[in-house]
């Protein structure tokens, strides 16, 4: 079994800068095909930020969400 530092040499690791914005964020990840990124301060490790936040803590808050359609 691998550990964390061998499954990460095989893929890149991304992260953002504490202080990006949400869009930042979020088209970095869609560009990158990641759904969870670190956030680093100063070369340290302060946190992550996933999708799953994306909708908890930002998406579930808009108050027009019920006004929203998929576009597909």
């Amino acid at each position: 079994m691998e550990n964390i530092k061998e499954l990460l040499s095989r893929r890149g690791l991304y992260t953002v800068n504490k202080g990006a914005t949400i869009k930042e964020v979020v088209f970095y990840m869609a560009e990158k095909g990641v759904g969870l990124v670190p956030i680093m301060d100063s070369g340290k490790l302060i946190g992550v930020f996933s999708e799953r936040d994306l909708v908890k803590r930002v998406i579930a808050k808009i108050r027009a969400l019920n006004r929203l359609k998929l576009m597909m």
